[in-house]
């Protein structure tokens, strides 16, 4: 599993795929620029030389050990799978699904 990450808006939307891209559209065509990134940083790390398993463990205890939040707590890990079976489902169906109907 490598961890990868895009964020989509209704103007446009960024990834970290080979580095940093931004797509948008302007004047009616669609782009994906490719940014160059002198000095990377932690944020653009090499994540194949990481067992993201161990990784996630070894957070997890830290966390029990310190008596600290995890970085992504239960009820968030929540809210995530519930958005995954609904895109499933709506692909499945062909129909809209929409969230939090009965709040």
């Amino acid at each position: 599993m490598k961890r990868n990450v895009h964020y989509q808006g209704t103007q446009g939307g960024a990834d970290m795929k080979d580095g940093l891209r931004i797509h948008g559209e302007d004047l009616g065509t669609l782009y994906t620029s490719q940014i160059e990134i002198d000095n990377p940083g932690v944020d653009f790390f090499d994540s194949e030389s990481i067992d993201e398993a161990e990784e996630e463990a070894r957070a997890w205890v830290q966390c029990i050990i310190d008596d600290t939040e995890p970085i992504v707590k239960p009820e968030e890990a929540l809210v995530v799978t519930q958005i995954l079976e609904a895109i499933y489902h709506s692909a499945k169906t062909g129909k809209a699904v929409y969230l939090n109907q009965d709040k």
